[in-house]
């Protein structure tokens, strides 16, 4: 499983490092290696669920900063995070994108909740540690002094994953 992390230009991007003291603003998942990049996010063409290739990826995002981790899973995680990506490819039209939390997000609100499986509305963090959680994956990240909340930071969740993860690349994106 590859996790992809990415900080941007644009004001959006901009905006979220500054509030979260981060490196990133931004954060995918694959099962398929860079050749399906799967998150929450907004693009041109969707508010919600995004799947795009790599080169899609740095076309639209156009990144200053990417990181990319590889973990290895054993064969019932893999199953399980692909299911469930699966799952909300084919359910695009019922989910979102979270404004909400987006904007609440940088101040910590009481108001935004945790995930499960019946939330409608996500952010990119959100949806890659749903997707991690309950996995031996997510195990083995508690047991090397790491936790994935519900809501984390693009770069808390790098930070995390990248206690049970190759650091593949990092860097400046040019």
């Amino acid at each position: 499983v590859f996790f992809i992390f990415n900080g941007g230009k644009n004001v959006v991007s901009s905006a979220i490092m500054f509030f979260t003291q981060g490196d990133f603003s931004h954060v995918s998942i694959s099962t398929n290696g860079l050749n399906e990049i799967i998150s929450f996010a907004t693009t041109e063409q969707n508010h919600g669920l995004v799947v795009e290739n790599y080169y899609d990826f740095v076309r639209i995002r156009k990144p200053k900063v990417i990181g990319v981790y590889a973990s290895l899973v054993t064969l019932a995680d893999y199953e399980k995070i692909k299911d469930s990506i699966e799952y909300y490819k084919a359910n695009t039209n019922k989910y979102g994108y979270s404004w909400k939390k987006f904007f609440l997000f940088p101040f910590k609100s009481k108001q935004v909740t945790g995930v499960n499986k019946d939330t409608t509305e996500l952010i990119c963090s959100e949806y890659v540690t749903y997707l991690v959680s309950n996995t031996e994956l997510a195990e083995d990240i508690q047991k090397n002094g790491g936790e994935l909340k519900p809501l984390m930071t693009p770069t808390a969740v790098r930070d995390n994953i990248s206690l049970v993860s190759q650091q593949l690349y990092e860097g400046m994106e040019e």
